[in-house]
């Protein structure tokens, strides 16, 4: 490719399509060609053809690879993987938003696919290399911080999805593509993963409206080595439309990047200090090279995501790693959101609380329930409504309301 521009093909035009759009016009003639734009809803294209008469889109989403040195995949979620691999078969590098999937059965299966074509495919985790984060790994690699000791995370928003990303409000505001989990969160677990190392969850809760809408809070524990990892989230937890704080605290002071792109650091016992050169977030895009992220690496995020902040299928899996740590004897009461107990339980070592999280996951979104031992043997079925209390030990249910069912299946 040497003396001549990447051709570099688009689907989906939307919000971060038309950013890449404009992005790529506004490089030195001859680095990066325009080759190929696809969306499916005829209002994108009318849009910036508007503007960029000469935007050369195509009928037909195939068409782009076939047209294109490199393939960038800013459609929705559910689709990246189609758009992916219809791209790679026909030879070319991928660029995709994330997640890279909605599945991580079938992100992994296309990593392997990936790795057998020897082809380049990245994900745009681009907060990880932003000149912000730059300032903040210099104050560690000095010892201005320190060596890590703790790291904070928040994420709020007024409202979800924020104001600027409505016209994708069919699939953000839902649980099964979107959520602040998928779409903000994985910027900073991806740039956690990247200075602290392998990531390992603990525990994890997500709030979730009724139906079938995305997630409104999270809190989680983490850890990364031996650095504790506190990550919180939430809609309507502030007045602005968008808060993040990343917060490594070290032995001798701590760093702090706030809202994307602000960062500051505070030496034992000092005020916080901003990094030299600080700019706003939309100052602060495009201001040195991304270092690409992999493709492989973006799907360890989209793990964490999945545990984190999980669909309605039933139980917070990321919870069980600390709780199969636990024996001896508990009792649990769980509430609903109207304060209402739905179980009771006496724990006999782990299993009956291994069954006891699913109860209350599947409670709190207002679903059929099924609790189980750790064994996946049936020992209660019914609604919230019908379960006032439940008492299990040795997998065994004790008492019941009405309609509850008193099944052991294997």
């Amino acid at each position: 490719m040497t003396g001549q521009a990447i051709r570099l093909g688009i689907i989906g035009c939307g919000i971060m399509g038309e950013r890449i759009i404009r992005a790529a016009l506004a490089l030195e003639p001859g680095l990066v060609k325009l080759s190929a734009l696809w969306d499916p809803d005829p209002a994108a294209r009318d849009r910036l053809t508007a503007e960029f008469p000469d935007l050369p889109f195509v009928d037909h989403a195939p068409d782009v690879s076939g047209a294109s040195d490199v393939v960038y995949i800013a459609s929705p979620p559910a689709t990246h993987l189609g758009h992916a691999r219809i791209a790679l078969g026909a030879g070319r590098a991928i660029f995709t938003e994330k997640p890279l999937g909605v599945s991580m059965e079938e992100s992994q299966a296309f990593l392997e696919m990936v790795g057998q074509s020897g082809r380049a495919a990245a994900v745009n985790f681009v907060v990880a290399s932003s000149p912000a984060v730059a300032s903040l790994q210099a104050w560690l690699a000095e010892g201005v911080i320190g060596k890590p000791e703790q790291l904070v995370i928040r994420t709020e928003f007024a409202a979800w999805p924020r104001p600027w990303q409505m016209d994708a409000d069919s699939w953000l505001s839902r649980r099964t593509e979107g959520g602040f989990t998928r779409e903000v969160v994985s910027h900073f677990l991806f740039l956690t993963g990247r200075r602290l190392g392998q990531i390992e969850l603990l525990d994890a809760t997500a709030e979730f409206p009724p139906g079938d809408g995305a997630e409104t809070g999270i809190t989680v524990a983490m850890r990364a080595g031996d650095v504790p990892i506190t990550l919180t989230g939430g809609v309507g937890a502030t007045a602005k439309d968008d808060h993040n704080l990343w917060l490594p605290e070290g032995e001798a002071g701590a760093g702090r990047l706030s809202d994307w792109s602000t960062a500051e650091r505070r030496g034992e016992g000092g005020p916080r200090r901003l990094a030299p050169g600080a700019r706003p977030r939309l100052r602060a895009r495009g201001a040195q090279p991304n270092l690409v992220t992999s493709a492989r690496r973006a799907v360890l995020a989209q793990r964490l995501v999945r545990k984190t902040a999980p669909d309605n299928r039933g139980t917070y899996k990321g919870r069980l790693a600390a709780h199969e740590r636990m024996t001896g004897t508990d009792t649990i009461r769980s509430l609903t959101a109207q304060q209402r107990v739905v179980v009771v339980a006496s724990v006999q070592g782990v299993a009956a609380r291994i069954a006891l999280q699913c109860v209350v996951t599947c409670a709190t979104n207002d679903e059929v329930i099924a609790i189980t031992t750790a064994e996946q043997h049936v020992i209660a079925t019914g609604t919230v409504n019908d379960v006032v209390e439940c008492v299990t030990g040795d997998g065994i249910v004790k008492g019941a309301a009405q309609h509850v069912l008193n099944a052991r299946a294997a």
